[in-house]
């Protein structure tokens, strides 16, 4: 639970005590997230998830630790990695995403706007 607190305060979401594991994956418009920083959050949960389950099952059967700090540093490389990779050659710098991640998703809105078809498959409630 520590590593979703984490998450949370990285993202400004509020503490992360006051939601149930299946309210994280539900969060919808609880939040002054844009459409886009939705979708990025979206992606986040499942990456964090992902590497929650995964350093679960190899503490498990391997008998490594896996602690709070080194899980969100995981997380957001992983994220960041996943993000680059379909930003449309727009650069993402690594120091806004770690330090100003819904900075990122100001950007990315500007940038998709550009590609309709991407936009309305995202956010169809955009208005182009």
């Amino acid at each position: 639970m520590e590593v979703w607190d984490r998450v949370f305060k990285w993202w400004n979401m509020g503490n992360f005590e006051n939601f149930s594991l299946g309210e994280i994956f539900n969060i919808e418009d609880s939040h002054s997230l844009s459409c886009f920083g939705l979708k990025l959050w979206q992606a986040l949960r499942w990456v964090t998830a992902y590497l929650i389950l995964s350093n679960r099952n190899n503490m498990v059967f391997n008998g490594k630790a896996w602690n709070a700090p080194v899980a969100l540093n995981e997380i957001q490389i992983k994220s960041f990695e996943w993000l680059s990779n379909r930003a449309k050659g727009k650069k993402i710098e690594w120091h806004t995403w770690v330090h100003n991640p819904i900075r990122v998703c100001s950007i990315l809105a500007v940038v998709l706007i550009g590609d309709q078809l991407l936009v309305r498959s995202l956010c169809p409630d955009v208005s182009l």
